[in-house]
């Protein structure tokens, strides 16, 4: 596997260069029972006729800090058939819960539940997975108005759902922080690509670390100006140290150009891969090319200047746990970056 990054920073390849994450594609369906325990709160008459009903409510899940604001939902009934859906208002998700029966005097069971981001925005994906996780870490959850309980469910989730809404989350708590940073309203398209998942990891550990190793069998610089190395020396002429500067750090981040500063890359033990390259370094040829450097002990470093002081260390530190505080306030700890 060899998943090229954007820009000037080099290939990643082998599967543990950066962590593989799940695609970002429609958000899945939950499977969940459900029970009634006022039957009269999801009719429109005493006797249960059909038809259609709105009212003033609000999502209420126990155990959790995340308060959901009231908003209003719509009800409707045919004979053997609920479904019950929310119109959202601001960036929170909109919700529909289908409830089903198979006779006229069978109990209704939850058959469906789908949960939607308002828009592409980070803080609407944010708040969706928000959603997502409390709903997957309560016993219950239920639908609330003024006269009381409206709906009940019982969630029943996949754990391999679970943890692909923890990888999900994950993601997209990066992208808010680093568009907190650096002030960019980032849009998350509904599929992200290997090579957006790797510039989003890239960019946050850059901004949040300032000089991190990534697990690597080989480093590839685009259209490199090394034009005159010294070849008679490591790691061209023999496996050693691998040292690289950038002046500019320009990543190509989900449509946005986000300047990560001068940088620098270093290898203890790499040597050239594409040997051929050897013979136009010793005729001069300036032309710029790609290199590839294959690196034996699996460790490349990334330093970058704004970030890697010791003073910028303590100041990522602190905007970091002051983004996380600020999570905190409305979803569990465990669930943040």
């Amino acid at each position: 596997m060899t998943v090229s990054q954007t820009q000037d920073f080099g290939t990643l390849s082998g599967p543990n260069s950066l962590p593989l994450m799940p695609r970002i594609g429609p958000v899945p369906e939950f499977g969940a029972s459900c029970s009634i325990p006022c039957v009269e709160g999801l009719i429109l008459t005493e006797e249960g006729a059909p038809g259609r009903r709105s009212f003033r409510g609000r999502i209420v899940i126990p155990g959790t800090n995340c308060l959901f604001p009231e908003q209003e939902f719509i009800e409707t009934r045919t004979a053997d058939q609920f479904v019950l859906s929310n119109r959202p208002e601001g960036k929170w998700p909109s919700v529909v819960i289908e409830l089903g029966r198979d006779g006229p005097n069978a109990p209704f069971r939850c058959t469906a539940m789908r949960a939607q981001h308002r828009d592409n925005s980070a803080e609407a994906w944010l708040l969706l997975t928000r959603f997502m996780f409390c709903v997957t870490s309560s016993d219950t959850w239920s639908i609330v108005d003024d006269r009381g309980t409206v709906l009940k469910l019982v969630p029943r989730i996949d754990p391999a759902l679970a943890l692909e809404l923890r990888h999900l989350s994950s993601v997209v708590r990066k992208v808010s922080y680093i568009g907190s940073v650096f002030n960019i309203d980032f849009s998350i398209p509904e599929a992200l690509t290997q090579v957006d998942f790797l510039a989003i990891e890239f960019a946050f550990r850059a901004i949040s670390e300032g000089e991190f190793t990534v697990r690597t069998n080989e480093v590839t610089f685009r259209k490199s100006d090394l034009a005159r190395p010294n070849l008679a020396k490591a790691p061209f002429a023999a496996p050693g140290p691998l040292s690289l500067r950038r002046e500019s750090g320009n990543l190509s981040l989900l449509g946005h150009t986000v300047e990560l500063g001068p940088y620098g890359i270093s290898a203890d033990q790499a040597e050239i891969a594409n040997h051929s390259l050897l013979h136009d370094f010793q005729n001069h040829d300036d032309e710029l090319r790609d290199i590839r450097f294959i690196v034996y002990d699996h460790q490349v470093k990334y330093s970058f200047d704004w970030y890697a002081g010791k003073k910028d260390r303590k100041r990522n530190a602190v905007r970091v746990t002051t983004f996380k505080h600020k999570l905190a306030q409305h979803e569990p700890e465990s669930w943040q970056t």
